[in-house]
């Protein structure tokens, strides 16, 4: 094999250099120059997108707080009214149930005294039926009339 034979070794050492001399002189000159603008455009590009990220998480937080402050304010406010409601009803009720209160206490009172003045009447008519049975009986039975005075005193 002509590649491992030592009197050829050093031509082909010359155009091995020559070869990779003239390859890096292409890749450094045409190749190189290319790759370092993309890589520094990539870099560019990439330190852009970390501040574009975190300003977009800086607003993103901003707005979080802004929420959160909104939901605080809201639920306070939902328990104030919640709160408030609660005493109007509370104090309506209280209101209703003392007009209630007072309407049956009334009615109570009325009832009272349609009783006690039914009572009355009806004592009045026990008595007048009383007096009406002893007179008629002893009138019947006897045959003389008992004086109103007796029968008063007695009934």
């Amino acid at each position: 094999m002509p590649q491992f034979d030592l009197s050829t070794l050093p031509s082909q050492l010359l155009w091995l250099a020559i070869s990779f001399g003239i390859l890096y002189w292409i890749i450094k000159s045409k190749f190189m120059p290319k790759m370092g603008i993309t890589f520094s455009d990539r870099k560019i590009r990439f330190e852009a997108d970390l501040v574009a990220a975190e300003k977009a998480k800086n607003k993103a937080e901003a707005v979080e707080r802004r929420i959160e402050r909104t939901l605080d304010k809201a639920k306070k406010n939902s328990m104030e009214a919640y709160k408030k409601a609660e005493e109007e009803i509370k104090q309506s009720t209280e209101k209703k149930r003392a007009e209630i209160a007072k309407k049956l206490t009334k009615k109570l009172q009325d009832s009272d005294k349609k009783i006690a003045k039914f009572y009355e009447q009806s004592a009045e008519d026990v008595k007048k039926i009383t007096k009406d049975i002893v007179l008629q009986t002893s009138a019947d039975l006897a045959d003389f009339k008992v004086s109103d005075k007796i029968l008063a005193s007695k009934i």
